[in-house]
């Protein structure tokens, strides 16, 4: 299995000149480090690290953590635009099983494993006790398959479809299913659609090929966006076995 992570951002909520967000320190170790961590845990032999923003400290970082797992590094050149850009950066990738996954979030070893776990070849983590304030990105479907990912969906679509919960910025992908993704962001990038979320090529997959969710309610996870969120990360480790 290999894992894709982006870690490509600028994270202009840190403040000036921050720091990428990978690389904040949360109990003494660095997110990027943590992560690694749980993917070594959870057998992911392959990480290919898409760096963009300081991406000599990134890369340096993830070399100092990967241990036995075979790193690539990948650039994004064009970090200051749509993440998408760095998911199609790792595009050469998109032939094995994957783990598509954002650098900025913090959570244990079992949402690791309940995602490598799960019986279903396709699926995201999705935690249903998250409150959508508008910021989240906010699963919706039908059934046990998701078909909608969105920030602050209608209210028709909410009539529409069942609300599952937040995506905690992870996917798994069989290597049937990661050729459609490439194909999908190949055709937004050639259209010069590329302004935007990668989540918001999801839906497009959805259609194409059936993903579910793996629910982590009750488990200690965050993304970190703000210096306040830093923060409760820090309490959260504290407070959590981590």
């Amino acid at each position: 299995m290999t894992g894709v992570l982006l870690a490509a951002g600028v994270g202009k909520r840190m403040g000036s000149k921050p720091p990428p967000k990978c690389l904040l320190t949360v109990g003494n170790r660095s997110l990027l480090q943590r992560t690694l961590e749980s993917l070594r845990a959870v057998g992911v032999s392959h990480l290919v690290l898409v760096v963009g923003y300081r991406k000599e400290e990134v890369a340096a970082e993830a070399r100092r953590c990967a241990g036995s797992m075979t790193l690539t590094v990948v650039e994004n050149p064009r970090f200051q635009e749509g993440a998408i850009l760095s998911l199609w950066s790792a595009r050469s990738f998109f032939d094995d099983d994957l783990l598509i996954m954002d650098a900025d979030v913090l959570c244990p070893l079992a949402a690791f494993s309940r995602l490598t776990g799960s019986l279903q070849a396709n699926c995201l983590l999705v935690d249903g006790t998250s409150v959508d304030t508008g910021e989240e990105q906010m699963v919706l479907g039908q059934g046990k398959r998701a078909l909608q990912i969105t920030k602050r969906p209608s209210q028709e679509l909410k009539a529409a479809m069942t609300s599952f919960g937040e995506s905690i910025g992870f996917l798994k992908l069989s290597r049937e299913a990661a050729p459609l993704l490439r194909r999908l962001l190949e055709e937004k990038v050639q259209a010069g659609v590329v302004n935007i979320e990668h989540e918001q090529v999801y839906p497009d997959l959805f259609r194409e090929t059936a993903v579910g969710c793996e629910r982590v309610d009750g488990l200690p996870w965050m993304e970190i966006d703000t210096p306040e969120d830093l923060e409760r990360a820090e309490k959260v480790v504290l407070d959590n076995t981590y």
